[in-house]
């Protein structure tokens, strides 16, 4: 952007991938451990781009002989396969230790301690020393710059499951009916280790006893483990562990308990292994890794080709031409662009760093204060999960759970989006007219109608994606490789036609004059072909770099379904929840919102949705919900974590960007996003926001019938939508405090009461319910008799708080209060 690319305060591409570092503990390769980090993630890219477009058969066709089929695999061996990309990858870009965790501390006093006891001089202290150092040499990496000895080793380890399945897939089969342990001994699937074995065996530990399968299966989900904790953090890996546990040992609670409930029969470790790892129906290697295999990765690197192309930066500056003029206009932009963004990446923290190093200065500049900045920027880049049609991973895996076409999981999504999206709008637009902010001037922005001109074909791509899924109706992978390659034919052409057009990401240029220095050619960073080359092959390598958390996620997430299907935990979980919940859709809806945030803090949104629909899905469902709003309302709930202090992660990165005070920034964004909260509540009990409706039981997307059918649409649908969009108004006044004036403390508790009123009605009928219920009465309340009556009280509190605000400008006159830092 014209007006932003000398910004003293933007964040440059190393100052950017600094703070993605700290925020993600991801390594920055530099030279031949960079050249190995890309060559996995572009191979890692190449065979998902090569699943997408041939399916599970591998073939070449070879002059003079025809086609020679290279191998054929089954779906276990494909999902290993990824699952063993990912954790390479893992292992090469995250450390175990930076030397500064809390078990680092603890043996880091071991040193200290000898030497103050033996002194310096002592043999046995000098010995301590040199051990603590070559520990420290093997294991830790605190400048995020170095592959470890230990890497090194995890990286060799996380092949041989991968290899033994892929090579041994006959023996795998057959132990569904002779079990894990009639496998071959591990020195015989892997005879070069036998001497290691035979070693180990003579030590004590008879490994030579147990099974290959078994032995690989265990190495298998310790990886996976590790892979957690360095990636996704010690919360999701303890939770996982504690599955696994629970499946071995949850028989021997009482059940005749207060959790009696969970008591399950006994199993053994073989059969646990065996469920996790070789089977495809429960555990690692299930419906979650299926997801990514067959959807997420190729939408993943769909969004990467994307974001490389420059589709970024063109769209980023479309929304500033368009409304960077107008009253809070830079922060307005901020939102549609960052929306559109953290639709494609469904990365909430990366997202907010590479985006908000655009808009984050802007809004600044504009006069928003840094923790406002920060705020909007934030919320707005994890809102774009919930933004059709591509919604991060989320669209699939939701497509997948619930067996629901994915045209009617867009369609069902898309209105809730736009009504956070409006909120996020009306939001900023208050805090504007509050503090007197303005937009920026023309000449600080590009021209609206030239820049849509220059790139008007980054359009082309999302418009073939949802020809190919909704009109053609391809598979989701296919469509998500056609469209693969429409961006990259796209770019050939543009580049030919006139290269002028094209505004390449920054670190395709980057990466292109590394690699063409390190060959001793820096000339060749200038030539179009070569750029083209660089363009493709850093699109496939950041694909893969993004997909591995994602993969990570889902692949350890999937070991609690599995659990809960094999151990026949599922019917009494779902009656425990019954009983906490008290048969209450109300309670059940705010115990999974509380859970749903509470688990979302320390976890990816990924694994937080699958982890939650498997315990909660199934009551949801059983209360009358529609399956879709079940799952949507898990995902809205999850999302809020990334916003939600203490931990608030994207937050804490858009505070990072903006140089605000944390804890501010997050407190401001928790309250931008609180339409993550109300909305879900607003579509669970009014299903016509969802455009969906139940007929004679089964759940649909509504159609032109439906819509003459007017004594359905407008009691069911017109009027909920119209509410919902009203309270997300009220809403947005009740946070910032201000509208046309200043909204003193009791207003804005009447706008909250609008707010309520116009968008769940349902909510205090239902606390009305229970009241009464527990007095013995019991009468049903929710009905559209009794809840449009409320929605019409709302609208009347709103219109009448409205004009008397008004007024008060219009009679008085008065200035703008200026804007305190911080506050929303």
């Amino acid at each position: 952007m014209s007006g932003d690319n000398h910004d003293t305060e933007s964040l440059s591409e190393e100052e950017q991938e600094e703070l993605l570092q700290e925020v993600e503990r991801k390594r920055s390769h530099r030279g031949l451990a960079a050249a190995v980090v890309a060559l996995v993630g572009i191979t890692f890219s190449a065979f998902q781009m090569w699943i997408a477009a041939n399916s599970y058969r591998f073939a070449a066709t070879i002059p003079g002989v025809g086609e020679v089929e290279i191998a054929s695999l089954q779906p276990l061996q494909v999902y290993a396969i990824h699952v063993s990309f990912a954790l390479v990858l893992a292992f090469l870009l995250f450390p175990a230790t930076r030397g500064d965790g809390f078990v680092a501390r603890q043996l880091g006093g071991v040193v200290p301690a000898v030497r103050d006891r033996l002194g310096p001089e002592s043999p046995v202290t000098q010995g301590v020393e040199r051990l603590a150092a070559g520990v420290r040499w093997a294991v830790a990496d605190p400048e995020l710059r170095r592959i470890t000895p230990l890497d090194v080793c995890l990286t060799v380890l996380s092949v041989l499951p991968t290899y033994y399945i892929v090579t041994e897939y006959e023996e795998i089969s057959q132990m569904a009916t002779f079990g894990i342990q009639s496998g071959q001994p591990i020195q015989e699937v892997f005879p070069l280790l036998e001497p290691l074995v035979m070693g180990i065996a003579a030590l004590g530990p008879p490994v030579d006893e147990y099974a290959g399968p078994f032995l690989l299966g265990a190495l298998g989900i310790l990886l996976v483990l590790e892979a957690t904790r360095r990636t996704l953090g010690v919360v999701l890996m303890a939770l996982i562990s504690l599955f696994i546990v629970y499946a071995r040992w949850g028989y021997v609670i009482p059940s005749d308990s207060a959790i009696g409930a969970l008591s399950i029969q006994p199993d053994t470790w073989g059969s646990i292994v065996y469920n996790l790892w070789y089977t495809t129906e429960a555990g690692i290697m299930s419906t979650p890794v299926s997801v990514s295999v067959r959807f997420i990765y190729i939408f993943i690197l769909f969004g990467a080709f994307l974001e490389m192309s420059g589709a970024g930066k063109w769209f980023i500056d479309l929304a500033y031409s368009l409304t960077g003029t107008r009253k809070g206009g830079p922060a307005k932009a901020s939102v549609v662009s960052s929306g559109f963004m953290g639709m494609l990446s469904g990365s909430s923290i990366a997202n907010t760093v590479t985006t908000g190093a655009f808009t984050i200065p802007l809004m600044k500049r504009s006069g928003y204060s840094p923790e406002f900045s920060g705020a909007v920027e934030s919320s707005a880049s994890s809102g774009g999960q919930v933004l059709p049609p591509v919604m991060g991973a989320a669209a699939f895996l939701i497509v997948e759970f619930t067996g629901t076409a994915y045209s009617d999981v867009i369609v069902a999504a898309t209105l809730p989006a736009i009504a956070f999206f409006f909120g996020m709008w009306v939001m900023v637009h208050f805090e504007a007219v509050r503090g007197g902010i303005g937009g920026l001037s023309r000449g600080e922005l590009p021209d609206g109608f030239a820049k849509f001109r220059a790139g008007w074909f980054y359009l082309i791509p999302l418009v073939l994606l949802l020809y190919f899924l909704i009109v053609a109706r391809l598979s989701i992978n296919r469509a998500g490789w056609y469209t693969i390659i429409a961006v990259v034919a796209l770019i050939a052409v543009v580049s030919v036609y006139d290269d002028r057009l094209l505004e390449l990401d920054d670190g395709v240029d980057e990466s292109g004059r590394r690699v063409a220095s390190a060959v001793g050619r820096p000339s060749l960073a200038e030539n179009a072909g070569y750029q083209f080359g660089a363009f493709i092959l850093k699109s496939m390598d950041s694909g893969a770099r993004t997909a591995t958390t994602v993969v990570i996620a889902v692949a350890a997430a999937g070991v609690v379904p599995g659990v809960i299907s094999v151990s026949g935990l599922g019917p009494n979980l779902a009656a425990l929840i019954d009983a906490v919940s008290g048969g209450s859709i109300l309670i059940l809806l705010s115990l999974t919102g509380v859970a749903a945030i509470i688990f979302g803090m320390g976890m990816p949104t990924t694994a937080m949705y699958i982890i939650l629909v498997a315990m909660l899905g199934g009551p949801m469902e059983d209360l009358g919900v529609w399956v879709v709003a079940a799952h949507l309302f898990v995902l809205y709930f999850g999302l809020m974590a990334d916003v939600t202090p203490p931990v608030a992660v994207a937050a804490f990165a858009g505070a990072g960007v903006a140089k605000a005070d944390e804890l501010k920034t997050a407190t401001a964004a928790f309250l931008l996003s609180l339409n993550k909260i109300l909305v879900p509540f607003a579509f669970v009990f009014s299903p016509g926001i969802l455009l969906a409706r139940n007929v004679d039981g089964q759940w649909g997307v509504i159609g032109w019938s439906d819509v003459t059918d007017l004594g359905f649409f407008l009691p069911e649908v017109v009027v909920p939508i119209v509410g919902m969009f009203l309270g997300v108004y009220a809403l947005g006044v009740t946070i910032i405090g201000h509208q046309y004036a200043a909204v003193d403390t009791g207003r804005r508790t009447l706008y909250a009461i609008a707010s309520i009123l116009l968008m769940v009605p349902e909510v205090p009928l239902l606390v009305v319910e229970g009241l009464l219920g527990l007095a013995g009465v019991s009468v049903g309340l929710a009905s559209f008799g009794v809840t449009f009556p409320l929605r019409l009280a709302g609208l009347a509190i709103l219109v009448s708080l409205s004009y008397r605000n008004y007024s008060r400008v219009s009679g008085a006159g008065s200035e703008p209060a200026a804007p305190t830092p911080g506050d929303a």
